[in-house]
């Protein structure tokens, strides 16, 4: 008999919201339908059977033994849709197979037996990681009556079924008696490469929440003034020049002055850049996560110093790969970030456009250009870069351009000059 295989997923999707719509632990069906949206994936990567997959995904937590104690050695509750969809015996044995070695128990954990199996298996454990895991282990130990922490209660690792459900642990425990452990665990290629991305994410919040618990956070209490200012332009606009001339400057007139490098020249240099990824948006994701990165540090940093006036100085800021990327690019990577673009923009207290040289003379530009192997664009492209750069800063509160002038010093004069006004210093 044939069966429809599209209705089945469907109506099984709609069986698991029904099924966990009173579950409040972090097993809820939004977990399944992740777990089976990230093993479609897998399966697709691994060529495994979609179908399969999809539906020990779907199903893989209907007769845990956590949520139906009562179903979780002959999977009852699976069983049972699947014969009402019409599922023939052998399929349902392969997906109850499947749903038996899903769980994750300890030193007693075993690697799935199939390729469907080990798709799934890897995708319930990545959704235990990074911030979603974090957010469900917190929910299934406030349901579960855990404390959140306490540093008396030491860790362990559970050697078996019934030790890893056992109580006398905390919520924040777990990380170390599960969560650290499943990167390890993974079956797949990819699995392990989004594992330990999310595995990074969690040891970060870790070490913050174990901060803030002691109330040791590094931020002295006491009132600061922190500015933070961004210096940009086109290609070989001054901006190294200008850097250190502002910290030269600023630094005499009682500021400490922190210059943060360029990420996109760092990246590059590195060897990873926008033609070196598999897309642009790739790209640009990982440079502004960097720089997002890199600007909560130099604020830490800043916030550390005994001065009570700092200065953090950008060399190029967040709306700078705005000149780099088409407006349908941009809407996905400010949907990526959760930010708007008002809100990026308000990262900065000012900004302060050097223009190109090549805006003055071609010959100019292209004498400076010189062998920076981040400067690809020629005079023209290097003026189409400037315009796109102003255009993305323009809308900032406060946005200030400084044009070329025929003395070299001249435009470097004119920025410290402008940043003196923007802190209220004599010029």
């Amino acid at each position: 008999m044939r069966i429809n295989k599209k209705e089945i997923i469907e109506s099984t999707e709609a069986y698991i919201k029904e099924f966990f719509k009173n579950d409040h632990s972090g097993h809820d069906h939004w977990h399944s339908l992740r777990v089976a949206k990230i093993a479609k994936r897998l399966s697709e990567q691994e060529r495994a059977d979609e179908f399969i997959t999809q539906m020990a995904a779907l199903l893989h937590d209907v007769d845990d033994h956590k949520l139906s104690p009562e179903t979780a050695d002959t999977l009852q509750n699976a069983r049972d849709h699947m014969e009402k969809k019409g599922l023939d015996k052998k399929m349902i044995e392969k997906i109850c197979g499947i749903i038996d070695e899903v769980s994750f128990k300890g030193e007693d954990t075993k690697a799935a037996s199939t390729l469907e199996g080990k798709c799934v298996q890897d995708a319930d454990r990545l959704d235990a990681m990074g911030a979603i895991g974090i957010a469900r282990l917190f929910a299934y130990g406030g349901v579960n009556q855990r404390p959140i922490y306490d540093p008396e209660i030491a860790p362990r690792i559970p050697k078996d079924q019934s030790e890893y459900v056992s109580g006398g642990t905390t919520s924040l425990n777990h990380f170390y008696e599960k969560l650290f452990l499943l990167k390890n665990y993974m079956n797949t290629d990819t699995g392990r490469a989004i594992a330990e991305d999310r595995e990074e994410y969690m040891k970060e919040y870790l070490r913050r929440f174990k901060e803030e618990w002691r109330a040791e956070e590094m931020y002295a209490p006491r009132k600061k003034e922190i500015k933070k200012i961004v210096i940009t332009g086109g290609p070989c606009a001054g901006k190294s020049t200008g850097m250190e001339k502002v910290q030269e400057e600023f630094s005499k007139r009682g500021y400490a002055v922190i210059v943060v490098p360029e990420t996109a020249t760092e990246l590059i240099s590195g060897g990873i850049s926008p033609t070196s990824c598999a897309a642009n948006v790739a790209y640009q994701k990982l440079q502004m996560k960097l720089q997002m990165d890199k600007e909560h540090l130099y604020w830490q940093a800043a916030y550390s110093l005994d001065d009570q006036k700092v200065l953090i100085v950008y060399d190029r800021g967040i709306m700078d790969n705005w000149a780099y990327m088409d407006k349908r690019e941009i809407k996905k990577i400010i949907r990526l970030s959760e930010e708007t673009e008002e809100s990026l923009l308000n990262r900065y207290d000012a900004v302060f456009h050097l223009e190109t040289l090549a805006k003055l003379s071609e010959d100019a530009y292209n004498k400076a250009k010189g062998n920076n192997i981040a400067r690809t664009a020629d005079a023209k492209g290097a003026i189409e870069l400037d315009d796109k750069v102003i255009n993305a800063w323009k809308k900032h509160k406060y946005f200030r351009s400084i044009a070329n002038t025929e003395d070299k010093d001249g435009k470097i004069n004119d920025l410290i000059k402008g940043i003196a006004e923007f802190l209220g210093l004599p010029g």
